[in-house]
């Protein structure tokens, strides 16, 4: 006897694959493989030191499977005997300077080289939605190839729309800008100031200042604000002039209040811009310390950048 739908087993419902790390992860994964092989092959077993995984770990999958979708690696061999090494294209991303026009092209291609990227990319043609909420229809009912699942596909966009930004391509316009400016649609960092657009409406009377970024880089808390804000809802802006918001004098009598949490280290020191603060779990494994590692490089980077440095500056 068959048994009722109320007893059938639920199937779960899995997404469509798409990159288990974001675009600058994958960059940064990469150059630790370049860093460790140059550009000569290398065997699985040793990747996954280089990259802080065990070789049966199932990340370890999953971070490979992501770096093969952005064209980041090439590979030959299958089981024991696969082997991997960084490609050309990582190359032209890696040693080439940001304004040259091979690594613009080899960026571009790389966030277009996953095919849930390219076919968002080709649907909207190059022009993504201001809100999410067309996009996520489609992914969760419209998509011809399998839908997502309701779980993840909030994620996967603010993934997408990272990665695009990343890239050069903040997926509203044909042309490539970067500029950072009013009204400029790159990630905000610490320090920005920023406009919060929630249903096409904007919400702060006066641009905000950005006072951290969630370690997934997807939110965003600023000023004034309770809870994360999402970065594909935030535009970068030019600060308030001073005669629309005068500075008030400072309280001699304040003090910082950072509540401490058992288990958790923190660095504070603030610059003339702001504070700066850093919180990890104090029992990090030395597989989690390499990629803590790897990844406050990548924020000094990103600053250098930001700030017209280069890695040749004293």
């Amino acid at each position: 006897m068959s048994a009722t739908p109320e007893k059938a087993r639920k199937r779960v419902k899995r997404s469509p694959n798409y990159p288990y790390c974001g675009l600058a992860d994958c960059v940064t994964k990469a150059a630790r493989l370049y860093e460790a092989n140059d550009d000569h092959f290398a065997g699985i077993e040793a990747i996954a030191q280089q990259l802080g995984y065990t070789k049966t770990s199932s990340s370890l999958g999953k971070v490979v499977g992501a770096l093969g979708q952005f064209g980041l690696i090439e590979e030959k061999g299958k089981g024991l005997a696969r082997q991997i090494k960084v490609s050309e294209a990582f190359l032209d991303i890696h040693l080439r300077g940001e304004s040259s026009e091979e690594y613009k092209a080899a960026i571009q291609d790389a966030v277009l080289g996953p095919k849930i990227y390219k076919e968002l990319w080709d649907k909207y043609e190059g022009k993504l939605p201001p809100q999410n909420e067309s996009i996520r229809i489609y992914l969760l009912r419209e998509r011809p190839d399998g839908v997502f699942n309701k779980g993840v596909v909030d994620g996967f966009i603010s993934q997408f729309r990272a990665d695009l930004t990343h890239a050069g391509l903040d997926g509203t316009a044909e042309s490539i800008d970067n500029s950072v400016g009013t009204g400029s649609r790159g990630r905000p960092s610490v320090g920005d100031y920023v406009q919060w657009t929630n249903q096409g409406v904007d919400q702060f009377p006066e641009p905000r200042p950005v006072t951290g970024v969630s370690e997934d880089g997807q939110w965003a808390f600023v000023q004034g604000t309770e809870t994360g804000l999402a970065m594909s809802e935030l535009t970068i802006s030019e600060p308030p002039s001073a005669e629309s918001t005068p500075t008030p004098p400072r309280n001699p009598t304040f003090q910082q209040i950072v509540e401490d949490r058992p288990g958790v280290a923190r660095e504070r020191r603030t610059l003339d811009e702001g504070p700066v603060i850093l919180e990890w779990p104090d029992d990090l494994s030395a597989e989690s310390v390499q990629d803590f590692e790897y990844w406050v490089s990548g924020l000094i980077r990103s600053a250098r950048r930001k700030a017209g440095m280069t890695t040749d500056d004293a």
